[in-house]
Protein backbone atom coordinates (compact mmCIF):
# COMPACT_ATOMS: atom_id res chain seq x y z
CA UNK A 1 0.00 0.00 0.00
CA UNK A 2 1.65 3.42 -0.94
CA UNK A 3 2.30 5.84 1.66
CA UNK A 4 0.95 9.10 1.82
CA UNK A 5 3.02 12.14 3.62
CA UNK A 6 0.16 14.91 5.00
CA UNK A 7 2.56 16.74 7.02
CA UNK A 8 1.24 20.05 5.15
CA UNK A 9 -2.75 18.83 5.42
CA UNK A 10 -1.80 18.65 8.97
CA UNK A 11 0.55 21.70 8.94
CA UNK A 12 -2.81 23.97 7.07
CA UNK A 13 -5.20 22.61 9.69
CA UNK A 14 -2.86 24.09 12.62
CA UNK A 15 -2.48 27.26 11.24
CA UNK A 16 -6.44 27.34 10.70
CA UNK A 17 -7.00 26.73 14.20
CA UNK A 18 -4.54 28.92 15.16
CA UNK A 19 -6.02 31.79 13.25
CA UNK A 20 -9.67 31.29 15.04
CA UNK A 21 -8.07 31.59 18.40
CA UNK A 22 -9.57 34.37 20.37
CA UNK A 23 -7.34 33.97 23.47
CA UNK A 24 -8.50 32.24 27.24
CA UNK A 25 -9.44 29.10 25.61
CA UNK A 26 -11.97 30.75 22.95
CA UNK A 27 -12.43 29.84 19.48
CA UNK A 28 -14.27 31.96 16.50
CA UNK A 29 -16.60 29.84 14.21
CA UNK A 30 -16.13 32.84 11.61
CA UNK A 31 -12.93 35.41 11.65
CA UNK A 32 -14.81 37.45 8.21
CA UNK A 33 -18.34 38.38 7.90
CA UNK A 34 -20.12 37.78 4.92
CA UNK A 35 -21.68 40.28 2.57
CA UNK A 36 -25.18 40.24 4.10
CA UNK A 37 -23.37 40.74 7.53
CA UNK A 38 -25.26 37.72 9.16
CA UNK A 39 -22.42 35.88 10.83
CA UNK A 40 -21.47 36.21 14.03
CA UNK A 41 -18.01 36.96 14.93
CA UNK A 42 -16.24 36.42 18.42
CA UNK A 43 -16.50 33.27 20.72
CA UNK A 44 -18.41 30.13 19.25
CA UNK A 45 -19.78 26.69 20.46
CA UNK A 46 -18.89 25.12 17.05
CA UNK A 47 -15.46 27.36 16.68
CA UNK A 48 -14.36 26.13 20.63
CA UNK A 49 -15.88 22.50 19.95
CA UNK A 50 -14.49 22.36 16.21
CA UNK A 51 -10.61 23.50 16.88
CA UNK A 52 -10.65 20.90 19.72
CA UNK A 53 -11.64 17.87 17.22
CA UNK A 54 -9.45 19.07 14.61
CA UNK A 55 -6.02 19.44 17.41
CA UNK A 56 -6.76 16.07 18.58
CA UNK A 57 -6.93 14.72 15.17
CA UNK A 58 -3.56 16.31 14.53
CA UNK A 59 -2.07 15.15 17.69
CA UNK A 60 -1.75 18.55 19.10
CA UNK A 61 -4.39 18.39 21.89
CA UNK A 62 -3.55 21.46 24.05
CA UNK A 63 -1.66 20.79 27.60
CA UNK A 64 -3.94 20.14 31.13
CA UNK A 65 -3.73 24.16 31.98
CA UNK A 66 -5.17 24.89 27.91
CA UNK A 67 -7.44 22.29 27.69
CA UNK A 68 -8.65 23.80 30.36
CA UNK A 69 -9.22 26.94 29.54
CA UNK A 70 -10.96 26.11 26.59
CA UNK A 71 -13.38 23.61 28.56
CA UNK A 72 -14.14 27.04 31.10
CA UNK A 73 -14.68 28.96 27.59
CA UNK A 74 -17.12 26.66 25.89
CA UNK A 75 -19.07 25.71 29.35
CA UNK A 76 -19.13 30.01 29.57
CA UNK A 77 -21.54 29.59 26.24
CA UNK A 78 -23.41 27.06 28.02
CA UNK A 79 -27.31 28.41 28.78
CA UNK A 80 -27.07 28.20 33.13
CA UNK A 81 -30.16 26.61 32.93
CA UNK A 82 -30.00 23.73 31.22
CA UNK A 83 -26.66 23.46 30.33
CA UNK A 84 -27.51 23.69 26.48
CA UNK A 85 -25.86 25.37 23.64
CA UNK A 86 -27.98 27.87 22.49
CA UNK A 87 -26.44 28.75 18.55
CA UNK A 88 -28.98 30.61 15.94
CA UNK A 89 -28.15 28.85 13.10
CA UNK A 90 -29.31 25.42 14.32
CA UNK A 91 -31.49 23.21 16.70
CA UNK A 92 -30.51 23.00 20.30
CA UNK A 93 -30.26 19.63 20.18
CA UNK A 94 -28.03 19.92 17.27
CA UNK A 95 -25.55 22.76 18.62
CA UNK A 96 -25.11 20.31 21.55
CA UNK A 97 -24.12 17.18 19.94
CA UNK A 98 -20.46 18.64 18.53
CA UNK A 99 -19.64 19.34 21.82
CA UNK A 100 -19.60 15.96 22.99
CA UNK A 101 -22.27 16.60 26.17
CA UNK A 102 -25.09 14.75 26.74
CA UNK A 103 -28.07 17.45 26.96
CA UNK A 104 -30.60 17.28 29.67
CA UNK A 105 -34.14 17.61 28.35
CA UNK A 106 -35.38 20.96 28.01
CA UNK A 107 -37.62 22.10 30.90
CA UNK A 108 -41.71 21.39 30.25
Amino acid sequence: MKKHNIDKLIEKAHGVVKSHYLGNGAYARYIRQNEEGTRKLGINEYGCADAMNILYTINEFPTADEREACLKALQNLQHPDTGLFEEATHHFMHTTAPAGTTPSPPPV
